[in-house]
């Protein structure tokens, strides 16, 4: 998001893919994607996934 990898309104890849992306356990990129939820970076729609919200939040590391 940071880097504008996953633009505001793309769908990011699932639990699996992150967590073999990023060589994590699926629990903690769960726990991951929760944090980023609640601070309203992301959104979920159900089933079809997490989504990057239309307005980041303005946290100083993902200000471009």
């Amino acid at each position: 998001m940071a880097d504008c990898t996953y633009p505001p309104g793309q769908r990011i890849p699932s639990v699996a893919q992150l967590a073999a992306e990023f060589n994590a356990r699926k629990w903690l990129v769960r726990q991951a994607l929760d944090v980023l939820k609640e601070e309203g970076a992301l959104y979920s729609l159900n089933p079809r996934g997490h989504f990057v919200c239309p307005t980041l939040p303005a946290w100083g590391v993902l200000q471009p």
